[in-house]
């Protein structure tokens, strides 16, 4: 990551062919999406002394939102491949003349899968539809309350252990 951020030079070409709009105050080319779930995309020129956490703030990617943002450098001298940079070196991260950074907003936690959360709330809602179904199949009394009560315990309890068994969290290099 040295070699991205200060150490070394890059060799002649840029990676990502640069817009004419940079000048000589930017020269690092920073494409994002500051929201989850519209395709607004920022893109403009900073100076190779502008670091991550001040890119982000001027492309307008909300603070309550930055827990979520994954950003990524990608320039020559790491190949042409994109490098994630940990949030805990975006105040101290400036990228070098010539790199392209790309940051986007990804929803939910790192770590979690989110069909994995979209299972647990088909568990929630199939053990709300069998206590209420087997509730009223049993007269809706007080023995049929109980009941459909268990149920919906019972469902909720064994679905529980099954989104993550079935869709474990992602593995892997993440920002």
């Amino acid at each position: 990551m040295t070699d991205l951020i200060g150490a070394g030079e890059t060799e002649g070409r840029d990676l990502v062919p640069l817009p004419a709009s940079l000048t000589a105050d930017a020269d690092v080319w920073f494409m994002g999406h500051p929201h989850p779930f519209k395709s607004d995309r920022v893109q403009r020129g900073f100076s190779a002394r502008t670091t991550i956490a001040e890119m982000l703030e001027q492309a307008g990617f909300a603070p309550q939102l930055r827990p979520f943002v994954q950003v990524y450098i990608a320039s020559e001298v790491a190949g042409g491949e994109a490098v994630p940079i940990p949030r805990e070196f975006w105040h101290q991260v400036r990228p070098k003349a010539g790199t392209f950074v790309y940051a986007r907003v990804v929803p939910g936690k790192k770590g979690k899968n989110p069909l994995g959360i979209v299972l647990s709330l088909a568990f929630m809602a199939a053990a709300a539809y069998l206590s209420a179904g087997t509730a009223s199949a049993l007269g809706g009394g007080l023995f049929g309350k109980i009941a459909g009560a268990v149920v919906g315990a019972a469902v909720s309890m064994v679905g529980a252990p099954i989104g993550p068994a079935l869709l474990p969290p992602p593995r892997g290099r993440q920002a």
